[in-house]
């Protein structure tokens, strides 16, 4: 019996020098094997058009909050460990809560430190990604917790505090520039009359370490509150004991916290008659007092 097959699947072909009831069983075989195939290609064509609707992870999750149920297609028949599902959710969580994966049985979902769920850590519209650990979903992506935002600015603002108080400020940049002189807690004055506050600030700076240094530039850095203003105050810098003062143009460093926002800038003293008489002025610019928490003022030759 000749046996020839198809040139990529290899089906048996019939032959005309064989015996018909031979090729007939062989014609049969081929035809079961095409079968198989096509079944084949039908079941691939069906995974490609689930993963690309997500339809194998991703689901829109219904039940009654807190007890989330969602229906993957296909079915999975277990839970495995490793598998991360994506659900949408319809309902926000009150607490803690629960996931049923196509009728497997509810199982916990926990923080990925395996605390309970906070109130809100799964929002309604959101598209939660859990992953599965043998015995509970951990919420890989929870919202932002704002509590913890809010400690950790707590802690930033108490260690720029720390920096200010103990550490002369703010440190300069460049090269050159004398140590800081610090001011905290202080109150702008109204600028109807001019009053503001002023220091001098060369004995602090340099006059008691280098006699002969003539200030040329100064770096200023202020945190200031800024909520009951439109605006900001104005420094004005003087290193003639106020014969002359140059504007100290400041800018916001970063996002304020809270209320409070950091200012800083330098300003070339070089156009003014020489002199070592440093002085800081203020004024607010907008009628209303201004409150700085703390300043602190440096200076190069």
């Amino acid at each position: 019996m000749i046996d020839e097959k198809t040139t990529h699947r290899e089906y048996s072909l019939p032959h005309p020098d064989n015996v018909m009831e031979g090729d007939v069983e062989r014609i049969k075989d081929s035809i079961e094997k095409i079968d198989i195939d096509i079944d084949d290609l039908y079941t691939t064509k069906a995974t490609i058009e689930n993963t690309q609707s997500g339809s194998y992870l991703h689901a829109l999750s219904t039940g009654l909050e807190p007890a989330y149920e969602i229906s993957l297609s296909p079915a999975p028949t277990a839970l495995v460990i490793g598998q991360v599902i994506h659900m949408t959710a319809h309902a926000q969580n009150s607490g803690s809560a629960t996931l049923n994966v196509n009728g497997l049985g509810e199982k916990a979902i926990k923080k990925t430190d395996g605390s309970d769920l906070k109130a809100g850590d799964i929002l309604s519209g959101a598209t939660c990604f859990v992953f599965y650990n043998g015995v509970n979903f951990h919420l890989i992506n929870p919202k932002v917790d704002q509590e913890q935002i809010d400690i950790i600015t707590s802690n930033l603002m108490m260690a720029l505090e720390e920096i200010q108080e103990n550490h002369g400020g703010f440190i300069s940049m460049e090269t050159g520039w004398t140590d800081s002189f610090s001011n905290a807690n202080e109150q702008g004055a109204d600028e109807a009359n001019s009053s503001g506050f002023q220091h001098d600030v060369s004995n602090t700076l340099y006059k008691g370490t280098d006699p002969g240094f003539v200030p040329n530039a100064a770096y200023l850095w202020t945190r200031e509150e800024h909520s009951n203003i439109d605006g900001s105050g104005t420094f004005y810098i003087s290193r003639n004991g106020g014969s002359e003062w140059e504007i100290m143009p400041m800018v916001q460093q970063g996002l304020p916290f809270g209320d409070v926002r950091i200012m800083r800038g330098t300003v070339d003293l070089s156009g003014q008659a020489s002199g070592q008489d440093l002085r800081c002025r203020y004024e607010t610019t907008q009628g209303k007092d201004q409150f700085l928490h703390s300043w602190g003022l440096q200076a190069k030759s």
